[in-house]
Parts: structure tokens; sequence; C-alpha cells
């Protein structure tokens, strides 16, 4: 599924519900591995992937508030900043992103792993464009993965869970 501002996409490319007027959207998987994205919805959605090896991508552009029910361990969570400078915190079971640095009001916010239970999958933070600061003050993920982006870019590791698999990379040509 792919997940746009009024309406929601088939895997197969095909519209296959209009939204128009809705503000809070949940989407299921099955017991595959399961695509499901959101690109463009500001309202709320809760995810669940169901079974099986999933991906879930978000884009922070869309303003979304985002929790995600499951979290197995061959699931992924990736997330795009946007492309102006951003400050991501990441916690053990949530991750926002503020437009400055006084950290007040997120532009976007998930909660992924709720109850933390068990470790999840792997967490994904690209930060793109703009000069980001990366804040890690806690992880419930068996790996965490942060890519700053272009232009150069802050990390503060703080604290993480010691299983956590924490791999830092810039792949922007200015860092």
């Amino acid at each position: 599924w792919t997940l746009y501002n009024d309406f929601l996409v088939a895997s197969d490319g095909r519209q296959a519900v209009d939204l128009t007027g809705f503000t809070s959207v949940e989407l299921r998987g099955g017991n595959g591995n399961n695509r499901i994205e959101v690109v463009s919805w500001q309202g709320d959605v809760t995810i669940n992937g169901g079974g099986g090896s999933d991906t879930i991508i978000l884009h922070a552009d869309s303003g979304a508030t985002v929790t995600v029910e499951d979290n197995g361990p061959g699931d992924e969570l990736d997330i795009s900043a946007t492309s102006g400078p951003d400050w991501i915190v990441v916690t053990a079971t949530q991750v926002n992103i503020y437009p400055d640095e006084t950290l007040t009001v997120p532009l976007f916010h998930v909660t992924y792993n709720p109850g933390v239970t068990a470790l999840a999958g792997v967490l994904r933070i690209f930060s793109g464009l703009g000069v980001d600061e990366i804040i890690v003050v806690g992880t419930s993920t068996t790996g965490l993965i942060l890519d700053g982006g272009e232009d150069a870019d802050l990390y503060k590791l703080q604290h993480s869970d010691p299983q956590t698999r924490t791999r830092v990379s810039d792949t922007g040509a200015n860092d």
C-alpha cells in the first residue's frame, strides 16, 4: 500500500480507495512480506504489517502522526526527513522530527514498538538535504542505521540498547 493525502494506492498501482475527507487511516498487512509507504498523508495513520518481514517507509514531509503497532524482528522501518534542516530525536519508542532546535512541536511524529516487549527489526533514518541534527536517546531495535544525507550533519548518540547494532553513514558529498 502507498498512502497519499486523498487516496490509497494498491501495490499493483491502481487507485484503490478515495480518502477525501478522512483524517485517520488504519493500514494492515497480511501474513506475507508487506511494503507500506506513507508519502503525503497529513492525518493520523496506524500501521500493522502483520506477519512476515515488512518494510514500512515514512516521509516526514507528509506531516503525519504515525503509530506502527507491529515491529517484528524481520521488519524494517525507514524514515526520511524533510528537505530542509531537521532536528531528529530517536527514543526507544518514538521518532520526532522538529523544524528547529527548540524541539517543541514536531513536524512529524512516529510511535514504534509500543510497549517494548522485545527488540524490533531495523530502524533506518535518512535526514536528506539540509543541515540536520540526529539525537539518539534510546533504541528498541536490533539495528539502527543513521544516514545524514547531504550537507554537514551532527550526530549525538546519547544512549541505546546494548543489543542494538548502530551504523552511522553519510552519503552526502559535503559531510
